[in-house]
């Protein structure tokens, strides 16, 4: 913990999120579906981005780097199908990132996004995550699963809430149900939506870095995420 003497230290975090198929934690690709032979993996583009950051950078920043597989890397030829064809594992991936910035956010620190094709589709989605739920503190992160489900179905008046009581009652609905729910949580601890230094700014993101944010196979269409308002398709 920073004192008046020890100064604080102020981080970079970078989510990097690759493709579909695209897996280059391995080190070796065994033959399935996409090849008839084994081989070592090519690095992807996102996992050379992910290693060229040195642990400090010259500013003196401390550098954290967070890499996620692409959907359809499983270690079956059924999750490569599903995976590829019709994008499941996305919002696991969106939660994992996620939760990686909250488990390691502290005031101040700068956070970067990277990700191609499907996984440039996760980073944009934690992005709005972040502008609408803030970054969950450890007493929230607890309730994480229940919070992102609600965010799921804020617009959705039909969806019978399996945890009605958490992390709170009378959870509302509709259009600004991300501003009502985000406060609700800041009153309650969970969630952090501005820096307790300086002005109180809210928490931003430095920046994110996506490419071939469809891709060849395109993105399903997610309908939880469009009436969010966040977009699967080129149309921004």
């Amino acid at each position: 913990m920073a004192t008046e003497t020890t100064p604080k230290t102020i981080k970079r975090l970078i989510a990097c999120c690759d493709g579909t198929w695209m897996d280059s934690d391995n080190g070796y690709e065994e033959a399935g579906l996409l090849r008839k032979e084994g081989s070592l993996q090519i690095p992807s583009n996102v996992t050379r981005i992910s290693r060229c950051f040195e642990k400090r950078c010259s500013d003196g920043k401390l550098q954290v780097v967070n890499y996620e597989s692409g959907v359809g890397t499983g270690s079956n030829v059924l999750d490569s199908i599903t995976g590829g064809a019709f994008g499941m594992g996305l919002a696991e991936r969106m939660r994992e990132t996620y939760s990686f910035l909250c488990s390691n956010y502290m005031d101040g620190d700068e956070i970067i996004l990277v990700g191609f094709s499907r996984g440039a589709f996760t980073v944009r989605s934690v992005a709005g995550m972040i502008g609408n739920l803030g970054l969950l503190t450890r007493e929230g992160v607890e309730f994480f699963y229940p919070i992102f489900k609600d965010m799921q179905h804020w617009m959705d008046y039909d969806y019978e809430d399996p945890f009605p009581n958490i992390p709170f009652p009378d959870k509302p609905k509709g259009e600004d149900a991300a501003d009502i729910y985000r406060a609700r949580l800041e009153q309650l601890g969970y969630t952090r939506v501005r820096r307790s230094e300086g002005q109180g700014d809210i928490i931003t993101i430095k920046a994110v870095g996506v490419w071939d944010t469809v891709g060849s196979l395109g993105i399903p269409r997610v309908l939880w995420l469009e009436k969010l308002g966040i977009r699967a398709d080129n149309d921004e």
